[in-house]
């Protein structure tokens, strides 16, 4: 069975250049042409939502397990097989970053089986990322739930290793030492 949608006329009203515009800007997306394929990823993960409720599964019954449910579903409609920063969800939800660090983290737990793909991927991109410089390694990660992912892999593959850490307060740096960075090769099978 298809489904379509126009978006010439959503809830009875024409959808304004200007308000396409915004949702481009809002997904992130510099090309017109590339709207049309997001938002339907975006439909496709609403979809299924509204399909788990009719179909048995119900309503959550707090709010934060219905963002979780919604969020697990724009991951593996829009963003996989990686996993959304807290800015993305921020601009999505409409979160304070704080809060959606908390969703991020909250969903990932709940659905650890579902979004195991999607973690690992998303962490060994950071891993493949660092770049050396003098005394180890130097990388850009968007997440603060990823730093603390990246972080208890290092802390399973052994004592002694030393944590992920920020370059500076308010960066995005971090540094990995050079054994770390062995470790996270271990684990990522490099």
């Amino acid at each position: 069975m298809e489904i379509q949608f126009d978006l010439s006329e959503l809830d009875g009203q024409e959808v304004s250049q200007e308000k396409l515009d915004l949702l481009r800007a809002s997904m992130g997306i510099a090309d017109t042409d590339d709207l049309a394929p997001r938002l339907t990823n975006l439909a496709h993960a609403g979809l299924i939502e509204y399909l788990e409720m009719l179909a048995g599964k119900g309503m959550p019954n707090r709010a934060d397990e219905a963002k979780q449910d919604r969020l697990l579903y724009i991951i593996k409609k829009v963003f996989s097989p990686r996993l959304p920063s807290e800015d993305d969800i921020s601009i999505m939800f409409q979160l304070t970053t704080t809060q959606s660090k908390t969703l991020l983290r909250n969903t990932l737990s709940r659905y650890r089986t579902k979004l195991h793909e999607e973690l690992h991927q998303t962490l060994e991109e950071i891993y493949r990322s660092a770049e050396a410089s003098g005394e180890g390694y130097d990388v850009t990660i968007l997440s603060d739930v990823f730093v603390e992912h990246l972080n208890l892999i290092v802390a399973k593959e052994g004592a002694g290793y030393n944590p992920i850490r920020k370059r500076s307060v308010g960066s995005r740096k971090y540094f990995i030492a050079s054994d770390t960075h062995t470790a996270l090769g271990n684990y990522f099978g490099n």
